[in-house]
């Protein structure tokens, strides 16, 4: 089931009765690109395999057993840029599949093995930059990647540009995009909260978010609480540092976020199954340079 939210104030609730929640956040996988996710026996328009180079076969087969030792997740929220596009400014140099049905391929294909692992009971997906979308190339790509997906799962999914959704006992804010170029401030999620509270004082939203999710700026974070019951994300990435915006960033550095966040009640809890550790670092390290 695939149902577009496209008014951000609407708040769908799922889970209602639960006080534990295991979400799997994954965010940026860039599909196309040359360090984007790429599973095995994937075919293009010609019957060829899109063949994975060693760090995308490296990073498949750990996110496969990293997930499998998680096991089953209640909630899968996918943070958008799933799909790398056309990559305009850099003339496509660094893509691995310049075909962009190609790549919602890939990206589709992905998610539905990744939930074939870890079995979520829904997915929030919400839409990423339109420079890795293509608005107005072809469509949104990451909307294609979510409706073909919702058309062959029988899984919820809810998709925006921003979600508000109350996951048991928190209501959780996503969106992609954080107002800022490359560094992360709290402040800024205090801000993003303050800007709620306004809205909630002016009586145009009923409730405050319980926790802010953001993603695209590549770099790994941990769950910070701001305040009693106030939780700020930033979307998880392989590389513990911070690369964006400078000339190595994702098309020679994996920029793929996968975190496992596990909600108590009105707490959250990162799981480190699947951050930057060793067997993450060995697969990083100089593979990038192996195409």
């Amino acid at each position: 089931m695939f149902k577009e939210i496209t008014d951000q104030y609407e708040l769908p609730s799922i889970l209602k009765n639960r006080s534990d929640v295991t979400h799997l956040i994954l965010g940026d996988a860039h599909c196309g690109s040359r360090t984007g996710l790429l599973p095995p026996n994937i075919l293009n328009k010609r019957g060829v395999e899109v063949t994975q180079s060693q760090t995308q076969k490296n990073i498949w087969n750990q996110l496969v057993a990293n997930l499998k030792n998680v096991g089953k997740v209640d909630v899968l929220i996918v943070g958008g840029d799933w799909v790398e596009g056309k990559q305009i400014h850099a003339a496509g140099l660094d893509l691995h599949d310049s075909d962009t049905d190609v790549q919602v391929k890939i990206g589709v294909e992905s998610l539905k093995r990744i939930c074939e692992i870890s079995q979520p009971d829904y997915i929030l997906f919400v839409e990423g930059t339109d420079y890795h979308i293509a608005r107005g190339v072809g469509g949104v790509l990451d909307y294609q990647v979510a409706q073909l997906l919702g058309a062959t799962l029988d899984i919820p999914i809810y998709y925006g540009t921003t979600l508000n959704v109350k996951i048991g006992e928190l209501v959780w804010n996503i969106e992609h995009r954080i107002a800022i170029s490359n560094t992360f401030k709290l402040r800024v999620f205090e801000k993003i909260f303050d800007f709620y509270r306004r809205d909630f004082d002016a009586q145009r939203i009923n409730v405050i978010p319980d926790v802010i999710v953001r993603f695209h700026h590549h770099v790994a974070q941990t769950p910070i609480r701001i305040e009693h019951s106030r939780w700020a994300i930033r979307g998880g990435c392989l590389k513990e540092k911070d690369t964006y915006l400078q000339k190595q960033s994702y098309p020679s550095n994996p920029d793929l976020g996968i975190m496992i966040v596990r909600q108590n009640g009105e707490y959250l809890d990162e799981v480190d199954y699947c951050r930057c550790r060793e067997e993450w670092d060995s697969i990083l390290r100089f593979e990038h340079l192996k195409y």
